[in-house]
């Protein structure tokens, strides 16, 4: 047998509340029945929000990967993608605009310094083919 609830959208007030625990400072706190506040106010909702369903908590965390397959990191407090931070490392600087990183065996999320290489992005793309996914570049 179904049993159906009959929730209030009156503004007068009511008479018949219920003792109810946060969930996040698990401070008791009374609310109308009709009502299904879960927290004592609204700086506890939020905080247990950024809490619990942010970074990696989301349900729309995809491990830290975007969706081209290529590792996103945090350095320096700024968001960039894995490889070129390595190839940074490798060669001690930052790179230019106009240049991208290779993956040598084109698997993106395999950014050992061995397997990148930089490329230069040119209008006219002559020399050197990668013998794996055929890709044209310049090699500096």
């Amino acid at each position: 047998m179904a049993i159906n609830v009959i929730r209030c959208t009156h503004k007068r007030e009511h008479h018949n509340n219920k003792d109810v625990n946060c969930l996040e400072c698990e401070k008791s706190f009374s609310i109308p029945i009709c009502r299904l506040n879960k927290y004592c106010s609204p700086w506890c909702a939020r905080r247990s929000y950024s809490k619990n369903y942010t970074q990696e908590n989301s349900p729309n965390f995809k491990h830290g990967k975007t969706t081209d397959g290529y590792k996103r990191i945090n350095k320096n407090g700024k968001r960039m993608l894995e490889h070129r931070a390595v190839m940074e490392d490798k060669i001690g600087r930052e790179l230019e605009s106009n240049e991208w990183v290779h993956h040598r065996n084109v698997d993106n999320l395999d950014n050992s310094p061995e397997n990148l290489a930089v490329v230069l992005v040119n209008h006219h793309f002559t020399d050197v083919s990668c013998p794996n996914c055929q890709f044209n570049f310049l090699i500096k």
